[in-house]
């Protein structure tokens, strides 16, 4: 399926191919090139610092044409600069014609294929297709652990209280451990607070956080920071990161190496040191590359986990998660818009399923129990406290996708201070 995916961004990406285009060379840097890309601020076509175009000249049309690769340094609003090699820029003359052809960016996709593999070596059959044999009869640990919690309001939340004790005791493993919930009922304040009391509890432990996008893995970052020392927390960007979006709280605590303008990648040594490390799911994979041994990190955490393909999620953990000894916390919303995919063949045979809804369709484990018509909380956490929305708007969605058991929180100034908007819709009665 990851072969279908890749066929269906190979065909469309063609679109966006263009002939006889003009570059300029970049006034600020005369080694660099300056192609410009209509939509490219879009995401259309999608291109990022380090990708690389195929450039020809228009003018040849005797085979066999020369093709030059540019790697893209910078990204503006409505244009690209690249970097081509001597040969191209010793002949350049300003306003000269190109035929110019996008590629897509296989690092993601390679990585994804990698992490399949490395789940059937590390043997991670009971992390993905949990039977829970070894924690269903395991009682729990008593008495239950007193936490003294860093976010005082989740004292008053029993669904976050007890899914960041489970999560601390390890009673799931080597099951992920499931939090999910509609927007607003704090599925990252309860995944921060866990890693925050994990850092805490067990002095020996290596935390991994991730998510599949750098916004969400950012925020995971800045909120773990206010309760854990810079030394002991890295957020590893890739190289095709902006380093102007990178916010200013966490600048200090990342791998951009102001000498060499550049994110580089640190030594094994040096990220063995660090307690928790935050990065996206597939930056992770560099983490196996870079010979992070199997089984370092004790607890590997993936928010927004509903948003990524199951091979992206792997990608996170195949390698660097210990079979049997290390914990799994996923946390999202099926219910939610899952992965976003262009191959139509792969959405039908499944791939746009994310591993955290595979497990709450497929797994019994996850799914509510007959008896008392409640979910096993050794496994999962469903959140019911909406902190975010207005009743009106919280009601059509619990009753289709939620049970109807989803509870109102939101302060209530907060949530009727538009109640009363002059261009708000009003029902006419």
């Amino acid at each position: 399926m990851l072969h279908l995916e890749e066929i269906q961004m190979e065909v469309d990406i063609r679109k966006y191919d263009m002939h006889n285009k003009t570059m300029t060379r970049d006034q600020s840097n005369k080694k660099l090139l300056v192609l410009h890309v209509p939509g490219v601020a879009e995401n259309r076509p999608s291109v990022l610092r380090g990708d690389h175009l195929r450039v020809s000249k228009a003018e040849d049309k005797e085979q066999p044409i020369t093709v030059y690769k540019g790697y893209v340094h910078r990204v503006e609003l409505e244009r690209v600069k690249l970097g081509f090699s001597k040969k191209l820029l010793q002949n350049f003359i300003n306003n000269m014609k190109f035929n110019v052809e996008f590629t897509i960016n296989r690092f993601p996709l390679r990585m994804q294929h990698r992490a399949v593999e490395l789940a059937v070596k590390h043997c991670l059959g009971e992390v993905l297709f949990p039977t829970g044999s070894h924690a269903r009869d395991k009682p729990l640990p008593q008495p239950q652990p007193q936490l003294s919690l860093y976010d005082r309001k989740l004292e008053k939340n029993p669904e976050q209280r007890t899914a960041v004790q489970r999560i601390v005791a390890g009673v799931s493993k080597p099951a992920p451990y499931l939090v999910f919930g509609p927007p607003g009922t704090g599925k990252t304040v309860t995944l921060v607070e866990a890693i925050k009391q994990v850092h805490k509890t067990h002095p020996s432990a290596h935390i991994l956080a991730c998510a599949p996008s750098n916004s969400a893995s950012d925020l995971l970052c800045e909120r773990v920071q206010e309760h854990v020392g810079l030394h002991q927390l890295y957020r590893l960007y890739a190289n095709s990161r902006d380093p102007g979006t990178v916010p200013k709280s966490l600048q200090k605590c990342c791998n951009w190496d102001e000498s060499q303008d550049c994110f580089v990648f640190p030594s094994k040594k040096t990220l063995m040191g660090y307690k928790i490390i935050v990065a996206t799911v597939v930056t992770a994979g560099r983490l196996v590359s870079g010979g992070l041994p199997s089984g370092h990190f004790t607890h590997i955490f993936i928010d927004e986990a509903g948003h990524a393909v199951e091979p992206e999620c792997i990608i996170g953990m195949a390698g660097l998660l210990h079979a049997e000894a290390g914990q799994l916390v996923l946390a999202g919303d099926p219910k939610q818009l899952g992965p976003i995919l262009r191959s139509p063949l792969a959405m039908q045979y499944g791939l746009g399923i994310s591993l955290l809804e595979r497990l709450m369709l497929d797994n019994p484990l996850y799914q509510k129990e007959e008896k008392s018509g409640r979910f096993n909380n050794k496994f999962v956490t469903k959140l019911l406290r909406n902190y975010r929305s207005h009743p009106a708007i919280l009601k059509i969605p619990n009753e289709l996708f939620y049970d109807g058991e989803l509870q109102v929180f939101a302060d209530k100034e907060l949530r009727n201070s538009y109640c009363n908007w002059e261009h708000l819709p009003k029902k006419v009665r």
